[in-house]
């Protein structure tokens, strides 16, 4: 990413604005549909909690956590390990140097057994060097070896792009990216590479599109920012398992922040988790994208949910389960003196976004240390969650980021580990950032960002649970 392009995400980044807009986005979007202000909160937090504060939230506390003996409130990592899994490393990180990617510009997916990692790649000979980019795919092997890769697109000199959206759906893997503001999908399925074909939808390049797959096609959630107004217009999107628009988007949001939102498929439509300016929200969809009450899960207050705490990407996850929804977010206490911390909660939902127990920390926040970026997938019957964990950066005079990614194995009926927490461990210099990740059998495949001061070269590592 050139250094123009690095100060605008920066910029884009941090913009606030106190007014809404109805300004639809390119292409057709109904500006008409509802957005996600004045929905019900049942069940809801009602006002933030302090770091080892816990509270009632009514009457679903005592819920899974009392049913083992533990009291409501407890970090998860501080309930007795039921060592039913071993993780360890089975590939410690490993720099892709000199091979460079925009930064948060990769995704990790299983695809029929086999982990594919699609990103935006380049190969200059020093950071910062002008050199051609290229959207490709290859394997990500259990070593932590990149395999031969495909090229999706060669990016033409000068043309910006976001990190791509990637969904499988049957034996097609779908690629979805902003490309100078428009939407483009390509597929790549049993005759090659179809694509890229733009779906005439406007987008944010560095708005990174969240994707899921489910109902005939793939569902999307897309930005665009407005630098006049400051404001983000967030719609949601279907396309056909041909790569073609499925009517128009919808509009969700209009607000002041990038709701770094993350969509999973429900058998009924489609969830998301989205940061809404001042509150943290999980949102309903229908098939076609109609939205339904949200629920707001962390309301304004003494702690800031959804934001990124320095280096790392906003994100949030959400996984399906039988009866309703496991949830991970950040909640921070950003100063720019003393005290700042960031830490993560785990939440148990029902099927209608609603909190069937209040939610916990993964480990208690610790004063000068954030925890970002929880990412929860399945393990057999077990979820896995893995988070980056790093020093908080109080001032940047040329700082860098030192995050480690840490990942534990967890009864998700029980809320109790089921293993010890493994950890890849960062560079002397530099965090690990920015990651995506997929199961492979036993083996979780990472990429990620080894993030300096102001560039990042890619890196990959694996851990292995049985």
């Amino acid at each position: 990413m050139s250094s123009n392009r690095r100060l605008l995400f920066l910029f884009a980044s941090v913009a606030f604005a106190c007014a809404e807009d109805t300004t639809p986005l390119d292409g057709g979007v109904d500006a008409s549909s509802a957005d996600v202000d004045g929905g019900t909160q049942p069940d809801a937090r009602t006002d933030a909690e302090v770091m080892d504060g816990s509270r009632d939230v009514g009457p679903h506390d005592s819920g899974r956590p009392s049913d083992s003996g533990i009291a409501p409130g407890t970090p998860l990592l501080d309930r007795a390990v039921d060592p039913r899994v071993n993780c360890s490393v089975e590939a410690g990180l490993a720099s892709q140097a000199p091979r460079s990617w925009y930064q948060g510009g990769h995704a990790v997916v299983n695809r029929g057994g086999e982990a594919i990692l699609v990103r935006t790649e380049s190969n200059p000979p020093t950071p910062f060097d002008p050199a051609p980019t290229n959207l490709v795919f290859g394997p990500l092997e259990a070593t932590g070896a990149l395999g031969a890769v495909e090229t999706i697109r060669a990016i033409p000199e000068g043309v910006s792009v976001s990190a791509p959206g990637v969904a499988v759906a049957g034996d097609q893997l779908f690629v979805i990216w902003a490309e100078s503001a428009q939407l483009s999908v390509a597929i790549d399925g049993p005759s090659g590479v179809m694509g890229p074909t733009q779906l005439g939808w406007s987008a944010t390049e560095f708005s990174r599109v969240a994707v899921a797959a489910g109902h005939g096609g793939i569902g999307l959630i897309f930005s665009n920012y407005d630098f006049d107004s400051g404001r983000y217009t967030t719609a949601f999107g279907r396309v056909s398992a041909a790569g073609t628009p499925t009517g128009n988007p919808v509009v969700i949001r209009i607000g002041t922040d990038d709701p770094s939102a993350t969509l999973v498929a429900t058998t009924s439509g489609w969830a998301v988790l989205l940061r809404r300016d001042s509150d943290f929200v999980f949102l309903p969809l229908a098939i076609d994208g109609t939205p339904g009450a949200p629920r707001v899960l962390v309301p304004d207050g003494e702690l800031v949910a959804g934001r990124g705490a320095g280096f790392d990407r906003p994100r949030h996850a959400l996984l399906p389960t039988v009866d309703g929804f496991l949830a991970a977010w950040v909640e921070s206490k950003p100063t720019f003196d003393a005290g700042a911390f960031s830490g993560i909660r785990l939440a148990s939902l029902s099927s209608a976004g609603e909190l069937n127990s209040q939610p916990i920390w993964v480990r208690a926040p610790e004063v000068d240390i954030d925890e970002v970026e929880p990412e929860l997938t399945w393990f057999g019957q077990n979820v896995a969650l893995s988070w980056a964990r790093g020093h908080h950066i109080y001032i940047c005079a040329g700082c860098m980021p030192d995050h480690e990614v840490d990942t534990v194995v967890f009864d998700p009926s029980s809320m109790i580990p089921v293993s010890s927490v493994v950890t890849i461990d960062p560079p002397t210099r530099g965090g690990l950032l920015r990651r995506s990740e997929a199961w492979v059998g036993d083996t979780l495949r990472m990429a990620f960002s080894i993030t300096f001061h102001v560039h990042g070269e890619p890196g990959t590592a694996v851990v292995r649970c049985q």
